[in-house]
């Protein structure tokens, strides 16, 4: 069974982002410049069920798909922070049913389901992921 990011609550997904599970998934050929809001370079991590929806061309993604995007502002080296994306429901209900969580530095944003912040940019991508596939 694939780990997933806990949503229970900010400190518990902390927790997990810090234990590093979400590195067995596959990932970005390298630290590159964001193309969107995400604090300069970033690497993103998806899950296998986020790569295979991906992968298929599907127009919705499954229940659990999930991004662990790692935020490194100016540099290629040190981590600053994280976005997070995890999709709770079969339907995506205008982006309601993601979960989305930010953070860089000691600055939070979502932490909730539907956060406007993130569906509003994301909404451009297929079904709330903007992640090109294939992986660059």
């Amino acid at each position: 069974v694939e780990e997933l990011p806990p949503i229970d609550s900010v400190e518990i997904l902390e927790a997990w982002l810090a234990g590093g599970a979400y590195r067995q998934w596959a990932v970005e050929s390298a630290i590159h410049p964001s193309s969107g809001p995400h604090s300069g370079n970033v690497l993103t991590y998806v899950n296998a069920i986020a790569l295979q929806s991906l992968a298929d061309g599907d127009p919705e993604h499954p229940l659990d798909a999930a991004t662990v995007k790692e935020l490194y502002g100016d540099s290629f080296d040190t981590i600053i922070g994280y976005a997070v994306s995890r999709k709770t429901a079969a339907q995506s209900m205008g982006g309601d049913t993601w979960y989305w969580y930010e953070r860089v530095n000691a600055t939070t944003y979502g932490g909730e389901l539907g956060t406007p912040l993130c569906t509003g940019c994301h909404g451009g991508g297929t079904d709330y992921i903007l992640t090109p596939y294939p992986l660059q």
